[in-house]
């Protein structure tokens, strides 16, 4: 079930849709200046919408009041949010072992258990209509609901087939993780483009060099995020990926075949490991002023010029993206990226992002930005100003 959002093809599939939902999204972007945390999950399940079932809530552009869809929003952020809090609490897993269930974790409890069953009941109010065949059009049918029912199908009967609810679990989890993490790594996003009016220019010029070379001369399209056409967008993603990424880590493995000796030090069989992915990006004897958001540090010429260097390390592959790697690297990596690259490009093709309200430079770097740790590391993001382009 993973092919349907790892391929290559399946993923670029989804850009049409994905598109569709974010110029939808961008409408309500000043509408949300002051609330940009609620925004970006609304435009991170419009999106994961759009893929998911091929439908287009509209719900970050303030025009659409499904309240359903609202309530499944608040109560998935709410719940996801609790969850790395509760895992390293002392107090909380020692309640936990023995039975007592705290405020915390009811909180979590109640609202993970509401977004789990509102998803249930929309992939299951999307499963009829398909067997009815009232799907409505080629978003709807080749979304990846529809490709994972088709390829359940198909498969029964079959050795190792999965079973119904399988199916269903897998779909109802992406809708769920979509959420939280696409939103996470936007919010850190918008703060960078706010903070570096500069970076913001160099984007905004590149996104409309891609715009100028497709047939009509105005909208974004698939052409448009091919690797060639997204140097200066990559390099601004992995930036924000360096400096504040979502998750602090990279990848947890369990050394579970024997011991592991690193650096003299033996790690007994059976310890799980942690990669940091943040520490060496932030690391003065490896990069040069960390603190400055600069994607052109990620450019073909830096790259080459950090071989055979410690700082080349930066260009690992379980450093450079926040997907981890290999048979259980994120199955929504591919599609998430997109996401991103293609919110972020409408959102400066539309709109000039600035801080609101900062005459007094009370923010001036993204160290005065607070931010908490939920499910990811989540900015506090201060009100932002969408001026729109001429």
């Amino acid at each position: 079930m993973q092919t349907d959002l790892l391929h290559p093809t399946a993923a670029k599939g989804y850009v049409p849709g994905m598109i569709k939902a974010c110029q939808i999204a961008s409408e309500g972007a000043p509408l949300n200046g002051k609330n940009i945390k609620d925004y970006t999950a609304f435009c991170s399940f419009d999106m994961f919408s759009s893929i998911a079932f091929g439908e287009f809530p509209g719900l970050a552009s303030g025009r659409s009041k499904q309240e359903e869809n609202i309530k499944f929003c608040n109560a998935t952020i709410t719940g996801l949010e609790k969850v790395i809090p509760l895992s390293i609490d002392p107090l909380e897993r020692m309640k936990n072992r023995i039975g007592i269930k705290s405020d915390h974790y009811s909180t979590f409890e109640d609202n993970f258990s509401l977004s789990r069953e509102m998803a249930y009941n929309k992939l299951k109010d999307f499963k009829e209509r398909k067997a009815n065949g009232e799907l409505q059009n080629d978003f709807e049918k080749l979304s990846y609901a529809s490709l994972s029912i088709d390829r359940y199908l198909a498969s029964v009967g079959q050795k190792d087939s999965l079973e119904e609810d399988d199916v269903a679990e897998v779909i109802m989890v992406a809708l769920i993780a979509a959420l939280d993490t696409t939103s996470s790594m936007l919010n850190w996003c918008l703060i960078h483009l706010a903070m570096n009016p500069h970076v913001q220019e160099e984007l905004y010029k590149e996104i409309s060099r891609n715009i100028a070379k497709t047939d009509d001369g105005g909208t974004l399209t698939q052409e448009c995020f091919t690797k060639s056409n997204n140097l200066y967008l990559d390099a601004f993603l992995r930036e924000n990926h360096r400096m504040t990424p979502p998750i602090g880590i990279n990848l947890t493995k369990e050394n579970a075949t024997d011991d592991v000796e690193i650096h003299g030090i033996t790690i007994p069989k059976g310890n799980m490991f942690v990669l940091d992915s943040r520490s060496v990006g932030m690391d003065p004897d490896i990069i040069h002023e960390p603190d400055t958001f600069d994607p052109t540090r990620w450019s073909d010429d830096q790259v080459k010029n950090r071989l055979g260097t410690p700082a080349q390390v930066l260009d690992h592959p379980l450093y450079r993206e926040p997907f981890s790697a290999g048979a259980r690297k994120c199955p929504g990596s591919r599609v998430a990226t997109y996401e991103a690259k293609i919110l972020l490009s409408q959102l400066v093709l539309d709109w000039k992002i600035s801080l609101a309200n900062n005459d007094e430079g009370k923010l001036d770097s993204w160290r005065d930005i607070a931010y908490f740790q939920g499910l990811t590391i989540q900015p506090e993001v201060p009100e932002l100003s969408f001026e729109k382009r001429l």
